[in-house]
Order: structure tokens, then C-alpha cells, then sequence
């Protein structure tokens, strides 16, 4: 049994009286006992019952009492106890249980809600319904004749009484956006996520091979997406939005991978989310001929940017710190035909800026600090997650690791999403934190310390002065300072 609360059952009220009212037949000495052990056993698990044995006295109506139970409206269920005797009296219409058949019947065809009856089973004949009379047949009945089934049934029928069913209708959900989506917008990586997602708990090691053939899909879906010279027409912003809109599905399949694998501590493995990111660059510069600033493949550097910052804000959820520590201090290679020297670079390479975006706001007036931002913001949302939130926090704690670990501006992560910060109303939730002791022992490892005092070292190192000068152009809030989020006196002072 779930014990969460559910806030679509109303929950139990124990101060409400739910009240009974036992209809039976004096069949037998035994039967009669059996009906008052029920009785008995009903009062002392908090149902009233309302009984003949110690409900009607001498001098009484019986007939107007009887009316009187089955029409209370303060009765919440009448109990029919099912017997042979009950039945051949009720159908036949004779005696106390004839007379109080006739004014159940006119109950149950006279009102809408037919919940009140309840056939409760205690004596069954050759099928299960034999000993219940005709005008209560058709209703489902509680089961209390057989000893070894008795405690089961009998918590349905308090649970009947009560109105706290075991097995609860679920909340109705919205239908998958799968749905709605246009066969010929998907890609063979989305048949791979689920394939992965299938075998990640039956049968782990096949599932990484289809992360294998996830990022070998992955490089040839890209290949719909290049542009040549003569598909550049005016105006090219339009080309490029369009391409980077068509491309979300492939970014998605991603993302959704991504988010499953790494949950896994053991078989997440980030030598391939690096490699992923070389064979990316180089498939992009490639195609430009050599020239990192060709407008044909500005789409793709936007994809890699993106991704990028998925990729933190992923590992970051997950906990998987130290592999964010080694995507943000490893030496990404990359072909050198497109590059003056063979130096490997670091992850500020996969920081794209795009002026031909930034043209569209000036073209179509749409008076924004950033298009590459609003881009990055309104498609937050994957697989109904909304990410908002945390890429910005990660795009701006990049920024904050690249200014810890350079001096010169022109190597620094640009975080364009700042802008949606809210400014001086929002703190990084992992920083801010580090005044626990205990969550900074799990996160250090992201910050390559082992102690407080190196941590508060390293971050001394902050450059306030390459922080002013950080900014959107023509804007006039810039990045708060890494101070803002975290005092360094108080890193690990408290539990």
C-alpha cells in the first residue's frame, strides 16, 4: 500500500462515524452468531452498526424500523448478509426479510446512486452468487464465507465502507507528444534511445553498444542538415534559424540518452562523450573548408555549443562530478586543417558565437539582447523536462570554472544565458551550498581540491576585472561576481 499522500483521494477522515445497517435472516443459531460476530468485529474497527440484537427493543415497529435504517440518509452502506435462508425469504417476499426486500428493491430502481447495497457472501451454494436473491444478483458482493480467504475480503469491506479502495483510479496523464510528432522529423537515433533504454537494466552491456551505434547515427543524421554556397539565400539568419529549429529532435535523442546513461555510475563512461565532441568539431570545420568562421556551418556550431552545455547540466544532475572535472580540464584534438598549429584545445573551442544570428535581431527589430540566448531558453524544454533553469546555471558555472582557470579574457566560456538570471535575485544552487562540509566532500572533485582551504585558494583566484568586462554588448548587467553565490569564509563551516 502506497503510504504518500494522494491529493486526489480525499484522505480518511478517523473522527467521522461511517455507520452500517446489517440486513439478515434468522436462519440458524450459527448464523445469527456469525452475524453478530460480524457486528461486533465491524464496531470495534470503528464502523457503527446498526443492528436488531442491540438497535430494536420491545415495543417497537420492526417493519418501521427497518424502513427507517434502509432509508437513513446518515446510513452510509446497508450490508445484505447472503444466506439460503435470506434468499429463498427474500425472493419469495415473506416475512421481516420480505418486507425489507421490497424496500431495498424500491431503493436500488428509484435512485441514481446504487453504491449503498453492499451483497455480502456468507454462505455460497454451487456458485459463488447462488445464495443471493434476485434483486440483488447483478451487484458485486464481499466474499466472507470462506475462512481462508475471510481477512482479505473483509478489509474490502472496510475499505468499501470507507471509500479508501486498494487499487486507485491513477490520475489521468496527457497523451505522449510522440504522437504528434511527423514520422519524417525523426531520426533512427530516437529507435536507438529506446533499444538503449530497453536493455539498460536486462541486459547492460548491450545496451552500450547501442550507444555506440547512438553517436555513429548521430554523425550521419548531420549530414541533412549541411548547407552549401547557392543554399544560402537572403536572408541568411533565416537559413541558419532554420537549420538549428530542425535539428532539435537530434539534439533531444541526445539528451534523453545522456540523462539515462550517466545515471549509471558504472558503465557511464566519459572517454566517449569526449571523443563525441572532436568527431563533432571536426565534422563542422570540415565542411568549411578550413575556415572556422564559414557561415555554412554556423547551425552546427550552435548544435555543439548546446550540447555542451547539456552535457554539464546532465552530469551535474546526476552527480557525476568528476566527470564534469574532466570535460572541463581535458585537451580536446582536433584535425589541423583547419587550424594554424596542432595544439589540442580545451573546452572553450565548443563556446560558438554566431553574428549571423545576432543580424537577425537587427533585421527583423526584434530588440533583444540575444538571440543566442533566447534560442538556448526557448527550447529548454526535453522529454517534459524544463531545463531553463539549470543550463543557465550551468552555462554560468563554465563560466566561473574558465575564469578560475585563465587570466586572459579571450579564453574565457561566454555564459549567454546570464541575461535570464533575474540578476541579483538568483543563486547557483551548487554554490551556494558550499558552506555544507558534507556537500562540498561530494562535490570537490569538480573543482580538482581536496580541502577547504584549497578551495577557497582557488576561488581568491577569481578575476573581478575580467568579470566587469564580460557582458552582452549594448547591455548594461553584467555577470555577478562568484563571491555573490558563496562567501568564502563560511566554504565547509557548517554540517
Amino acid at each position: 500500500m502506497n503510504n504518500k499522500e494522494d491529493k486526489n483521494i480525499p484522505l480518511i477522515d478517523r473522527t467521522k462515524t461511517y455507520k452500517v445497517f446489517i440486513s439478515y435472516c434468522w436462519s440458524t443459531p450459527e448464523h445469527e452468531n456469525w452475524v453478530y460476530n460480524l457486528a461486533e468485529r465491524l464496531m470495534s474497527d470503528g464502523i457503527e452498526v446498526k443492528y436488531d440484537k442491540w438497535d430494536l427493543k420491545e415495543g417497537q415497529d420492526k417493519y418501521a424500523f427497518m424502513e427507517s435504517m434502509v432509508n437513513d440518509d446518515t446510513i452510509n452502506k446497508v450490508l445484505v448478509i447472503c444466506d439460503k435462508g435470506y434468499k429463498e425469504k427474500a425472493d419469495k417476499r415473506c416475512g421481516g426479510v420480505g418486507t425489507e426486500t421490497q424496500i431495498i428493491t424500491a431503493e436500488l430502481y428509484n435512485k441514481v446512486e446504487q453504491t449503498k447495497f453492499i451483497p455480502i457472501i456468507a454462505e455460497q451454494g454451487e456458485y459463488f452468487d447462488s445464495y443471493m436473491p434476485t434483486f440483488i444478483k447483478s451487484r458485486i458482493g464481499i466474499d466472507l464465507s470462506k475462512n481462508e480467504t475471510f481477512e482479505d475480503e473483509y478489509e474490502k469491506l472496510l475499505r468499501t465502507i470507507t471509500e479508501r479502495p486498494k487499487h486507485r483510479k491513477p490520475k489521468i496523464g496527457t497523451l505522449p507528444s510522440y504522437l504528434f510528432e511527423d514520422e519524417e522529423n525523426n531520426f533512427k537515433t530516437k529507435n536507438i534511445v529506446t533499444s538503449f533504454k530497453n536493455n539498460l537494466y536486462k541486459n547492460p552491456q548491450q545496451a552500450l553498444s547501442f550507444v555506440e551505434d547512438f553517436f555513429l547515427e548521430f554523425m550521419n543524421s548531420l549530414d541533412a542538415f549541411s548547407l552549401k554556397d547557392n543554399d544560402l539565400t537572403e536572408p541568411q539568419d533565416e537559413i541558419i534559424y532554420n537549420r538549428i529549429h530542425d535539428m532539435q529532435k537530434l539534439r533531444d535523442d541526445y539528451i534523453i540518452l545522456l540523462n539515462y546513461w550517466s545515471k549509471d555510475q558504472t558503465f557511464f563512461n566519459i572517454d566517449k562523450i569526449i571523443s563525441f565532441f572532436e568527431k563533432l568539431y571536426n565534422y563542422a570545420y570540415q565542411r568549411s573548408n578550413g575556415n572556422p568562421y564559414d557561415i555554412k556551418i554556423e547551425h552546427y556550431g550552435f548544435l555543439i555549443m548546446e550540447l555542451f552545455i547539456y552535457t554539464i547540466t546532465i552530469l551535474l544532475d546526476n552527480q557525476q562530478y568528476e566527470a564534469v572535472y574532466t570535460l572541463l580540464n581535458t585537451k580536446y584534438f582536433f584535425n589541423k586543417n583547419f587550424d594554424l598549429d596542432d595544439e589540442p584545445k580545451n573546452f572553450k573551442v565548443f563556446n560558438f558565437h554566431s553574428q549571423i544570428l545576432e543580424n537577425r535581431n537587427t533585421r527583423l527589430k526584434l530588440n533583444r539582447i540575444s538571440i543566442t540566448a533566447d534560442i538556448l531558453i526557448n527550447r529548454s524544454v526535453v522529454n517534459g523536462i524544463n531545463y531553463r533553469d539549470k543550463i543557465i546555471d550551468s552555462d554560468i558555472l563554465i563560466y566561473y570554472i574558465s575564469n578560475l582557470n585563465s587570466n586572459e579574457i579571450y579564453d574565457i566560456w561566454f555564459p549567454y544565458t546570464y541575461i535570464y538570471t533575474g540578476f541579483r535575485n538568483h543563486k547557483i544552487d551548487i554554490l551556494k551550498r558550499l558552506i555544507s562540509k558534507r556537500h562540498f566532500e561530494k562535490i570537490k572533485v569538480l573543482f580538482g581540491v581536496k580541502t577547504t582551504e584549497e578551495l577557497k585558494q582557488l576561488f581568491s583566484q577569481f578575476s573581478e576585472e575580467i568579470n566587469t568586462q564580460i557582458r552582452h554588448y549594448g547591455s548594461m548587467s553584467g555577470i555577478m561576481p562568484l563571491k555573490y553565490h558563496i562567501n568564502y569564509d563560511k566554504i565547509g563551516t557548517f554540517i
